[in-house]
């Protein structure tokens, strides 16, 4: 898997695992409820993915009521 990623993006194992793990889920809470998202993907993750035929997680993953 790693060296299929390698091909298919052009990059290191090194590299896309940095670029990758700067992509965060954040959880906000309020006293509406909260809220879970992700991180802006960055133009080198987006690459990533694209290269990877992997679609790019959803912004908000989960929103809870209070």
């Amino acid at each position: 898997m790693i060296r299929l990623a390698e091909r298919q993006t052009n990059m290191t194992w090194r590299r896309i695992a940095l670029e990758m793990q700067r992509l965060h889920l954040i959880t906000l809470q309020g006293p509406a409820g909260s809220a879970a998202h992700t991180t802006t993907l960055t133009e080198p993750q987006r690459q990533i993915l694209t290269a990877l035929k992997i679609d790019a997680p959803a912004r908000v993953t989960a929103l809870t009521p209070a």
